[in-house]
């Protein structure tokens, strides 16, 4: 995904909302975005680092 398209920025910012995410998750969001191919992928890499990342 290319965060300099409006068009992402602004998937993602709804995306932030509706999700509620904290600081840390933007954060981790922001670091997979440029690996993920689309929103699905973005949610479904977010999913697997937030597992692999509990103790």
């Amino acid at each position: 995904m290319n965060v300099n398209d409006k068009y992402v920025l602004d998937i993602l910012n709804n995306f932030i909302v509706s999700e509620r995410l904290n600081k840390s998750e933007i954060l981790q969001m922001a670091s997979l975005v440029s690996i993920s191919h689309d929103i699905s992928d973005l949610k479904d890499n977010l999913k697997w680092e937030r597992y692999s990342c509990k103790p």
